[in-house]
């Protein structure tokens, strides 16, 4: 295997268990990539599978697509996301001191953990598309 698809599978796996994980805890609930019936975590999911197959069989280019389309949407969602945490913070009927109350360090520490994977992960994707190896010149020139 190499560097580039070792790249690529751990930024996949990352990203996948990311997705999964809590986002954050709002009065009592949790939200994920899934929640709402959302599909931006399953396009998330596919951008990272996607880019597993364009590791394994050397297609440079669209691995750049994959890897900047899920590093761009971890990017969008978080961005998103905070917006949307600050709306309902700020909401007149919030009470926001309950909420806070009542989160435990173990919730606290999923959800970093899942901004981290999330990050880590499409970032992992995005570099084994930079990662310059000397066969992908050899691989053109066959073509």
């Amino acid at each position: 295997m190499t560097l580039k698809q070792v790249l690529a599978l751990l930024g996949t796996a990352l990203t996948i268990g990311g997705a999964f994980m809590p986002l954050a805890t709002i009065e009592g609930y949790t939200t994920n990539l899934f929640m709402g019936g959302s599909i931006g975590g399953w396009a998330l999911i596919i951008l990272a599978g996607l880019s597993i197959i364009f590791a394994m069989a050397n297609f440079n280019k669209a691995l750049w697509g994959t890897g900047i389309g899920a590093f761009g949407y971890v990017v969008y969602v978080f961005f998103n996301f905070k917006n949307t945490l600050l709306k309902v913070v700020t909401a007149p009927d919030a009470n926001i001191l309950e909420s806070v109350e009542g989160l435990t360090k173990a919730d606290v520490f999923y959800e970093v953990s899942a901004w981290i994977m999330l990050f880590l992960g499409s970032a992992a994707i995005l570099v084994s598309a930079i990662v310059y190896l000397p066969e992908d010149d050899e691989e053109e020139e066959e073509a």
